[in-house]
């Protein structure tokens, strides 16, 4: 079988008599009619609103349309310089605002009262914020789904580095615990009032956090509202899409939010709950929904009433002949006058009835495109793989199937798979028990030169090298920056020079593990490097600045804006006892593991430009004169 070399996945392990063995690791692993929800009395949801955004192909602040509305201005979004001017395929009607990610561009509107829910300038006393978005990777810390600015300007975005979204409603960020990176569609909500000096964030028609307001909202006059984007924090662009952004001046209660959500989840528009779409043909179909595409443009042309079977032409029920009936079309939210919609290759009729997205070329997210994945379960090539486009890992063996078939390997056989032997980096034992040498015995010569030896450990007088009464010889660190000891990975065969990790990209086949077990000792600051790098070989940041390393409370991958996973801190009982720690990036995905349980998932960011030397218990030079970030505890 091939190595693993492209995959780049990295092992330090320790396999000790008394110790849990494979300890520090680097290496690779391998509906009939249209169903309306039912309305508040005399239409109270539209009660208040002041800015509403369909998205139907357009970026016109529609509220003025909706009874109940208390819009001032028409709030129209326009596109800045970056940005595609396309639309997604959206969750309602035509379209929806599309983002491609950090640097790619925004939308926004000048400021009026509205976008703060009537306030202009000063203290916002009440307002309520919703709107549906799908995630199609989350790249970027913090990353903006509507905002109006930092500090107590209300914002949506990313909590940091996790899997979620939070509410800046005044005081400060709160947030849910549900992982809305899925590529799925969900639906956010913020509230914040005064008078009750309450602040609530709702995920998908749920309460996940009610606090005391804190300070109020503050209304920026000088600040525009920004559809994926932060007016004060720059490339933090949303990569997916958005739809039906909605701001009212008032606090929804949590039963309207409920029905806001329900009738999403039954295919309708906040603009269908307050006022219900015509149907003047009576064919099922919202009349909005049929004369918005460039194709259509009678009534007549589409019809809800029938069947596929018939097309195409109009009146047909297909009338793009690919299988699904107009109908169904609208219920899948794919193009009625496009036979495939997503351009892979398989019409929308055809994906409906196999049970892959019509709207995605990739259904299971594993690189391979759904035309590709003949679900045969016989691999016969790249272009016939015989894989379920509905599973990234369908031989179930514990390896994406793009990865496999990238690698050389049967992705419908189970037992034919990369193994770690194969794809090992590096290991290193950290048993010698004295010298400044540490071994890698994998045979691939990348040994760890130790500095400060004798005055940098938590051993006698300062000794790195510890015998721990379970496992034997460790390394140690006192994590004082003047006279803590660490440990740099050198070149092969040349242990004068500074070695490099493998460059790590956003490539379905690029992957690493890193394995290693440590006892934490208390006195630790957050970024004290345990495994990793902060800076070039010597000193200084890289241009633009990189970085990755593991620490006691987050994993950070840097490529000029830090991504990574962000854990339960290092701490409390975790300290002074060996625990397991393995982090895994497998294409763009990071997943950790504390002690063999999941314990985080983040999203690598980006490529990185350059090659990432590799420190051990903090960062610093051979002659030990530029140090940073020493971290205090052992490791094997």
């Amino acid at each position: 079988m091939p190595t693993d070399a492209a995959a780049v996945k990295l092992t330090l392990a320790k396999a000790h008599k008394n110790c849990m063995k494979n300890s520090l690791q680097l290496s690779a692993l391998a509906a009939a009619v249209v169903a309306l929800a039912s309305t508040s009395a005399d239409g109270a949801i539209g009660d208040g609103i002041t800015v509403y955004y369909n998205f139907d192909n357009n970026l016109e602040d529609h509220a003025g349309d909706l009874s109940g509305n208390a819009n001032t201005a028409d709030d129209d979004l326009t596109y800045t310089a970056g940005h595609a001017g396309a639309y997604g395929a959206g969750l309602f009607g035509s379209a929806g605002y599309l983002g491609s990610g950090p640097n790619t561009g925004h939308a926004e509107a000048p400021f009026s009262p509205d976008v703060d829910g009537g306030t202009n300038g000063g203290q916002v006393q009440a307002i309520t914020v919703q709107w549906w978005g799908k995630a199609n990777s989350f790249d970027a810390g913090w990353q903006g789904g509507l905002a109006r600015g930092e500090g107590q300007n209300w914002r949506f975005h990313r909590q940091g580095s996790s899997q979620t979204m939070a509410w800046q409603g005044g005081g400060g960020d709160i947030h849910g615990g549900a992982n809305v990176n899925d590529g799925g569609w969900h639906h956010f909500v913020g509230t914040s009032d005064v008078a009750t000096n309450t602040r609530t964030i709702y995920i998908d028609g749920v309460q996940m956090s009610s606090q005391g307001l804190g300070n109020p909202i503050n209304s920026d006059t000088g600040l525009p509202l920004m559809v994926g984007e932060n007016p004060q924090a720059d490339n933090r662009e949303w990569n997916g899409e958005i739809d039906d952004v909605a701001i009212w001046n008032r606090a929804l209660s949590e039963a309207e939010i409920q029905e806001i959500y329900n009738a999403g989840q039954a295919g309708n528009s906040l603009g269908d709950i307050v006022v219900p779409p015509e149907d003047a043909d009576a064919d099922t179909l919202p009349d909005r929904w049929e004369i918005s595409w460039d194709d259509i443009t009678e009534l007549n042309q589409l019809n809800g009433a029938l069947p596929a079977g018939n097309g195409p032409g109009d009146g047909s029920g297909d009338w793009d002949n690919d299988g699904a009936s107009d109908k169904q079309e609208y219920d899948a939210r794919t193009n009625p006058t496009d036979e495939d919609t997503d351009g892979d290759g398989i019409n929308d009729g055809s994906e409906l009835a196999g049970g892959t997205d019509p709207t995605d070329q990739d259904t299971d997210g594993d690189g391979l495109s759904d035309a590709v994945e003949t679900n045969t379960g016989i691999f016969a090539g790249s272009n016939d793989t015989g894989t379920d486009p509905t599973k990234s890992d369908t031989d179930g063996d514990g390896t994406d199937d793009a990865r496999e078939i990238n690698l050389g390997f049967d992705p419908t056989d189970d037992n034919d798979f990369p193994s770690a032997a194969i794809s090992l980096w590096a290991w290193w034992p950290l048993n010698e028990g004295e010298g400044s040498l540490a071994m890698d015995i994998s045979g691939n010569e990348r040994h760890a030169v130790v500095v400060r030896t004798e005055t940098g450990g938590l051993g006698p007088g300062g000794a790195s090298w510890i015998e721990d009464p379970e496992c034997g010889w460790v390394l140690s660190f006192n994590g004082d920056n003047a006279t803590g000891s660490y440990a740099i990975m050198t070149a092969p065969g040349d242990q004068g020079s500074y070695g490099a990790l493998p460059l790590f990209t956003t490539d379905a086949d690029n992957a690493f593990t890193w394995s290693l077990w440590i006892k934490a000792e208390d006195n630790q600051a957050n970024n004290d490097i345990i495994l990793g790098n902060r800076n070039q070989p010597g000193g200084g940041d890289f241009a633009p600045r990189e970085f990755i390393k593991f620490d006691s409370n987050n994993f950070e991958f840097d490529t000029n804006r830090v991504t990574g996973v962000d854990y339960d801190d290092i701490a409390g009982e975790q300290l002074g006892r060996w625990v397991h720690h393995v982090m895994v990036k497998d294409g763009t995905t990071f997943t950790y593991y504390r002690d063999g349980i999941e314990a985080g998932t983040g999203t690598v960011g980006g490529n990185q430009n350059n090659q990432q030397p590799l420190f051990f218990g903090g960062q610093g030079n051979f002659d030990a004169t530029v140090t940073t970030e020493m971290w205090r505890g052992a490791m094997f």
